[in-house]
């Protein structure tokens, strides 16, 4: 299996198995695109509350790693009341 590794805005490199941990401990579930490329399917990831079974982002498999781990930061990190 190959393991996919892209390099954040920050500099370290995100792969998709630490992503997949940090979903997991956060509630989400992390799917990836298994089927060809299609309008409905753009091979990427999908991002799922566990709980509620709900699709949070990338509903069409658009979600990259980099999305998936700006989601996740920003659901987890404490509100410093910027927003």
């Amino acid at each position: 299996m190959t393991e996919t590794n892209i390099t954040g805005r920050d500099g370290p490199s995100l792969n998709e198995s630490t992503v997949r941990a940090r979903a997991n401990r956060a509630g989400y579930v992390m799917r990836k695109s298994r089927s060809m490329t299609s309008l409905d399917n753009r091979g990427e990831y999908m991002l799922i509350e566990a709980n509620r079974n709900l699709i949070v982002l990338g509903q069409r498999f658009d979600a990259t790693l980099e999305d998936i781990a700006d989601f996740i930061d920003k659901r987890t990190s404490p509100n410093d009341g910027s927003n």
